[in-house]
């Protein structure tokens, strides 16, 4: 199946990466409307020093937070 195209109609969306303010995961996360992330399954793969906070604050609204995954887990 294609992952961009799940049987739900939801885009699929992995951020992959360290959590920290310099790759700007959490800006992301917060310029997302609540209305965008019921059209998207959004997943955060990765650790860092903003990991937690960043998983408090969005864990609630639907983002799925994985912590850190070795590669070939992330591309599965």
């Amino acid at each position: 199946s294609d992952p961009s195209n799940p049987s739900d109609g939801r885009l699929r969306v992995l951020v992959a990466g360290r959590i920290d303010a310099a790759k700007g995961v959490g800006a992301l996360l917060q310029t997302l409307r609540d209305e965008a992330l019921a059209r998207i399954d959004l997943s955060v793969a990765g650790s860092g020093p903003e990991f937690e906070a960043q998983r408090a604050a969005h864990a609630p609204r639907g983002v799925r937070f994985t912590g850190w995954l070795p590669a070939q887990q992330v591309l599965d």
